[in-house]
């Protein structure tokens, strides 16, 4: 009876410790701003997939090159590009997750460096982002408010959606995310 009771309770802490913890996303944007002809061009798009695993803080984003235009204005012709039409790019890196899951106060301020790559590794860049991380004051206690912005340079990321616009280009990243232990 001894045995089979401490056999039960290393079979209860392996499987406790093999479940991953849960943790769902949603609510996603990819906002672009920047300069074009002296006037201030913004635009969003929803259609980004995050992953934020809770438990190592590994961050994804997947980010087609259709996410980087602007959906309501019509395109510029494709022109010398050195990504190809519909490129998936991935935004990757790791989140200070202790301190995101142990936040105290209502919004905190990280910088995190993430990097931008391509599928055939024709890009990797690194991005420093601020992130602001807003933990709402009422409701779920597990709940967050991702803000990420950052600077994409033209000339290094030449894409047909930024033509004609000044070299500095801001992209913001905004998400929700929920976790359960």
């Amino acid at each position: 009876m001894k045995h089979l009771f401490i056999f039960i309770m290393l079979a209860s802490a392996l499987v406790l410790e093999a479940q991953e913890p849960r943790y769902q996303t949603y609510s996603t944007a990819l906002t672009v701003a920047g300069t074009k002809n002296d006037s201030n061009v913004e635009w969003t798009n929803k259609n980004i997939n995050v992953v934020l695993n809770y438990k190592t803080g590994d961050f994804k984003a997947t980010i087609n090159e259709a996410d980087f235009r602007n959906s309501s204005q019509k395109q510029p012709e494709q022109g010398e590009n050195i990504f190809d039409d519909g490129e998936t790019f991935l935004l990757s890196g790791e989140f200070p997750i202790s301190d995101l899951i142990n936040q105290q106060s209502v919004t905190a301020s990280y910088t995190t460096e993430l990097q931008l790559t391509t599928q055939d590794e024709s890009l990797f860049e690194s991005i420093m982002f601020n992130m602001t991380v807003t933990k709402p004051g009422e409701g779920q206690a597990n709940y967050r408010i991702f803000v990420l912005t950052g600077q994409l340079y033209k000339d290094e990321f030449d894409l047909p959606a930024f033509e004609g616009m000044d070299n500095d280009i801001e992209i913001r990243l905004f998400f929700n995310a929920f976790w359960q232990d």
